[in-house]
């Protein structure tokens, strides 16, 4: 499949790439995909299985504000973004994809995530008691919000509800498709404002 020369290009936000026995398949699988819908990805890392200092060796800080700055380079030159928001290494999403949506929905971007349903229990905290007024409590008596939504509010709304659970491969396709339909359409939020446009200026 060719592409056109002027195919939006989608930063691909999530921790896949900590999973080194799947990270290049899965740049493959996700490239594929986009091309399906009209779209071209764009990893923030090599598809190959990540190594080096801050991996296999300890970083320096200037190595991870390296890392930081290419990022948001990458969000900024990019039309939208694809982001993997299932449970990592414990009941929310990876805290670094979460900064990335958030740092695109600031600037306008189009964001759409998706849950991998077979994997921590597809996002949904579970209740381990209830108090007495019928809240849910996770296992140190903490408050489970209860909107109907799989991940926390903030990211939710922002995406304006835009996340898809279920099996990998039909919710990155899913996802990847309404990526395509929102690239023709202004970005609309709570305030029925338009916030499509450049980003600011970072310092």
């Amino acid at each position: 499949m060719t592409l056109a020369s002027n195919a939006p290009e989608i930063y691909v936000a999530g921790p896949d790439l900590f999973d080194r026995d799947r990270w290049p398949a899965h740049v493959e699988r996700v490239t594929a995909a986009a091309m399906r819908h009209g779209l071209v990805a764009y990893f923030p890392v090599p598809p190959t299985p990540v190594t080096g200092p801050g991996i296999s060796e300890p970083g320096s800080a200037e190595a991870a504000h390296a890392i930081y700055a290419s990022c948001l380079d990458g969000l900024r030159t990019t039309k939208g973004v694809l982001a993997n928001l299932t449970p990592f290494r414990g009941a929310e999403p990876d805290a670094g994809t979460v900064f990335e949506v958030a740092t695109a929905i600031a600037w306008g971007r189009p964001v759409v995530g998706y849950v991998v349903s077979d994997c921590c229990n597809g996002g949904t905290a579970e209740p381990v008691s209830f108090a007495a007024d019928g809240a849910w409590l996770d296992a140190r008596g903490r408050v489970i919000e209860r909107f109907g939504a799989p991940i926390n509010t903030m990211p939710w709304c922002g995406m304006m509800g835009q996340l898809y659970v279920g099996p990998e491969d039909q919710v990155i396709d899913a996802a990847l498709r309404a990526l395509a339909d929102l690239q023709s359409a202004p970005i609309m939020r709570p305030n029925n404002e338009s916030s499509r446009g450049s980003p600011p200026l970072m310092p």
